[in-house]
């Protein structure tokens, strides 16, 4: 079905359809991470919770690349390919992951030696807190909103994030408000960039001024919405020349692969080993290294990607304005976050129950509220469904 909504779009040669008939969409489950407390749930749980399938889910929650797997990876596991899938996995991983790590650091122009590979980012975040444990840094800062996955990594080492209110701050107001909550104290600083729930861009710029502030024991940047934007504000090239700097990238969002988990850090070549050492005997396996490799290497994937979500997140922008109670807010990622005139939480029931229409609200966040959605940037024929639903949402 979603075969022939991509084909159905791209004939109509509209300017904002996917340019690449190559590329259909599939159902990328959910990335959504569940913090207790809060009632955030995945396609998965939420089908089994309505007695349908996740497949009859529209997700606008999960901020998954809506062209679906690339080319490149659906040629690896095509059928006639499926015996060496089957050899593959009856021996085990390289330990040393050297084809990924070489890989990786080729198409991100890094040093290997400084590439850490992770079942995910949150993995990632894990080994991340341990650091602020090991350096016996105490202050760890976020920029508030921020998604619940940090303090849940900071949760395993005793450690309470302290909340920098950001939301649409400048970049001066950004760093001023850090300076001050660090209290002239030693301190860690965890980041999403593009920032999530927000969608803001911040530059290098804004990063290099905080690392070299003489309390500034870590930074940790979280890039897993990166390749969704025009290159240039990464900070993967950063990594070598600051040994306080710790670079998160996801592959499952933009390569619409989060049942594989895998996602890498990048640190300073001197730190590599001892960051090495973290890492679990074959925390990655044999599919999801051989996917990565694939969709590394898939430029026209990577290309019809970011041609094909400027209009289309335009076109989700413009829709949303003429809903009424809705604001949404302009953004660089692929996804909008907005505003609603009432509880979130009675928009997204009402999308869900009556029209089986997932949205991600702002409960998901740490320092958010409750009146924010974030809605993900769907094919355009997925859109007009939403417009549909939310035009006639029924909120009490």
């Amino acid at each position: 079905m979603r075969d022939r909504v991509l084909r159905t779009e791209a004939r109509q040669g509209s300017a904002e359809d996917p340019p690449a008939a190559g590329y259909p969409a599939t159902d990328p489950g959910g990335d959504l991470w569940v913090e207790p407390g809060t009632t955030d749930e995945n396609t998965v749980q939420v089908a089994q919770r309505l007695g349908c399938l996740p497949e009859e889910l529209l997700d606008f929650a999960s901020n998954i690349n809506p062209l679906g797997t690339s080319l490149a990876l659906r040629q690896l596991w095509r059928p006639a390919e499926a015996w060496r899938l089957l050899q593959a996995v009856q021996r085990y991983p390289d330990p040393e992951y050297k084809l990924l790590r070489q890989t990786i650091a080729a198409a991100r122009a890094i040093e290997g030696e400084g590439v850490i590979l992770g079942n995910g980012s949150a993995e990632l975040w894990g080994w991340v807190a341990q650091e602020t444990v090991a350096l016996g840094v105490e202050r760890v800062l976020t920029l508030a909103p921020h998604p619940c996955g940090f303090n849940q990594a900071l949760r395993t080492v005793g450690r309470s994030p302290v909340g920098v209110p950001s939301l649409w701050a400048d970049e001066e107001a950004v760093l001023a408000k850090v300076v001050a909550q660090a209290e002239g104290q030693p301190f860690a600083l965890m980041v999403s960039n593009p920032h999530d729930p927000t969608g803001q861009l911040y530059s290098r710029a804004l990063w290099q001024q905080i690392l070299t502030l003489p309390n500034c024991a870590l930074l940790m940047v979280d890039e897993s919405l990166m390749d969704f934007c025009e290159p240039g504000a990464s900070m993967l090239p950063e990594v070598m020349h600051y040994p306080n700097l710790v670079v998160v990238q996801s592959l499952t969002k933009f390569y619409a692969i989060p049942g594989l988990r895998i996602g890498f850090a990048a640190v300073a070549a001197p730190q590599g080993p001892r960051w090495q050492e973290r890492q679990s005997p074959w925390n990655i396996n044999t599919i999801a290294e051989q996917a990565a490799v694939a969709c590394l290497g898939d430029r026209e994937y990577q290309a019809a990607t970011r041609l094909w979500l400027p209009p289309a997140r335009d076109r989700l922008y413009r829709g949303l304005q003429q809903i009424p109670g809705l604001t949404p807010y302009t953004g660089a990622a692929h996804f909008l976050l907005v505003r609603c005139d009432r509880l979130a939480r009675a928009w997204q029931e009402s999308l869900l129950y009556r029209h089986r229409v997932l949205v991600k609200e702002s409960r998901s966040f740490v320092g958010l509220g409750d009146r924010h959605l974030r809605i993900a940037v769907r094919l355009l024929s997925e859109q007009d469904q939403l417009f549909a639903a939310l035009a006639e949402a029924k909120l009490g």
